[in-house]
């Protein structure tokens, strides 16, 4: 069977189709969400094709490139938190083409990393040196799944990396408490006594 034949099937598209880049997939704000079924659904059962994942491997290597100029952006500074929503971006696309070509180790990599991005940004990612750690190390660990497609096989899942993903991503913000607040921000002589006192008391 061609690899035309293939992507028009798990796309269930009348045959002869065009060619499907996964750099096609649409990939705004709006559609992140809607798109992501998680593991389930058509692309849970989509096994490794090596023609297809041949692929998918040179598109890869685009996505990856893309994403370390970001990942370097934010390790320069990693308070920048607008360089997120573009390599949100890149690893969905990634997510979507490493589904199609039945890398599942891949994709369910990038989900992880799609969701550790989504709780930076709502500012619940406090460590931010452990984050941009795990980001290099998610490239690197993308980048070494991407040689195994390369080279024919389907990479095995990262569970080590997965699981520091996930105790960075759902740490508890720190909250600010009464004295953090008095130190951070300018006040009154008379607001900054009262605070004072009430700090006193404990």
């Amino acid at each position: 069977m061609s690899v035309e034949r293939r992507i028009a099937e798990i796309f269930e598209q009348p045959f002869p189709a065009p060619a499907v880049s996964v750099l096609d997939v649409k990939t705004d704000e709006s559609a992140l969400a809607k798109s992501d079924a998680g593991t389930t659904g058509s692309f849970a059962t989509i096994e490794f094709d090596p023609e297809i994942a041949a692929i998918f491997s040179e598109e890869a290597t685009e996505l990856l490139e893309s994403a370390a100029r970001v990942v370097e952006k934010i390790r320069s500074d990693p308070r920048r938190s607008a360089e997120t929503s573009a390599l949100k971006r890149y690893l969905h696309t990634l997510k979507g083409g490493a589904r199609m070509a039945g890398v599942s180790a891949m994709g369910a990599l990038a989900h992880e990393y799609e969701g550790l991005l989504t709780q930076y940004d709502a500012g619940n990612v406090r460590d931010l040196a452990e984050f941009v750690c795990v980001l290099e190390l998610g490239l690197d660990a993308l980048e070494q799944m991407r040689r195994r497609v390369q080279d024919g096989s389907p990479p095995g899942a990262d569970q080590q990396l997965t699981e520091r993903i996930r105790r960075l991503s759902l740490a508890p913000p720190v909250l600010p408490t009464l004295r953090s607040l008095a130190e951070e921000q300018p006040r009154s002589e008379e607001h900054t006594s009262e605070l004072q006192s009430h700090l006193n008391s404990y």
